[in-house]
């Protein structure tokens, strides 16, 4: 019986030693993927030398390190050339009724049909239905009774 209890403990022993091994191994490889992903990242983001150094050695510092470079990182990658969310913006419009995006060149919505530019009273152009002022005369868009503007 006393055999059965020796070769128990020394199983648990051994078991215990390499779960703990497995999970070292396991945590070391987590954050050299880190820091791998992190250096990755940040040289699509800039190409400063220093921002890339400090970066990676933020990875470095444990547990917190991952999710300060989050903060710090760059917002936008080197291939983006530029704000392409607010040319995005440019070139669309919001339907007022629907709230369904569209191409400024659309005369209507392609989510609801309505109407998204109006007739300037002035010089009789078409202009978007969400601006206060004509864009080729200047004349303010009046706003009937219905809600339409004019």
């Amino acid at each position: 019986m006393s055999w059965e209890l020796v070769d128990f403990a020394q199983m648990a022993s051994w078991l215990v030693s390499n779960v703990a091994n497995f999970l070292l191994i396991l945590t070391i490889a987590f954050r050299v993927w880190v820091v791998l992903w992190i250096a990755k990242d940040i040289s699509l983001r800039t190409n400063s030398f220093a921002y890339q150094l400090f970066s990676i050695l933020i990875g470095l510092v444990p547990i917190v390190g991952y999710f300060v470079y989050l903060l710090i990182r760059p917002p936008f990658f080197l291939k983006d050339d530029g704000y392409w969310r607010e040319s995005l913006e440019l070139q669309s419009i919001v339907c007022k009724q629907c709230d369904g995006l569209n191409l400024r060149e659309w005369d209507k919505c392609g989510w609801c049909g309505a109407t998204l530019k109006v007739q300037c009273k002035e010089c009789k152009n078409l202009v978007w239905n969400d601006l206060e002022y004509c864009t080729w005369c200047g004349a303010p868009l009046l706003i009937e009774e219905n809600g339409k503007k004019n």
